[in-house]
């Protein structure tokens, strides 16, 4: 796809330039924890006009078909995002 994200140390999340376009999640209940990423790939933006992602009023929310200008296939993202993980972890990537 081509994108460039990167993350910052002052806004939790990914960013392309400076619009969200994922975020990370962890949390601890009843002493399991839960984890999570979201990624934009095709929603409607709309939604997030009436919501501040993670506190953060300055910046917007963007997503990959909004940033590619059409939606991507999603066996395509899924690949993707799997190499990249891997890739940033240091391990083998998933098959899917």
């Amino acid at each position: 796809m081509g994108l460039i994200a990167h993350v910052e140390p002052d806004h939790p999340g990914v960013w392309v330039d400076e619009r969200k376009i994922a975020a990370l999640g962890i949390t601890v209940k009843n002493r399991v924890t839960m984890h999570g990423i979201a990624l934009n790939v095709c929603p409607d933006l709309a939604f997030f006009e009436g919501i501040v992602p993670c506190g953060i009023r300055d910046r917007g929310v963007t997503s990959i078909a909004d940033l590619v200008g059409k939606s991507p296939r999603l066996p395509m993202v899924k690949t993707s995002l799997s190499l990249e993980l891997a890739r940033q972890f240091g391990k083998a990537g998933v098959e899917w």
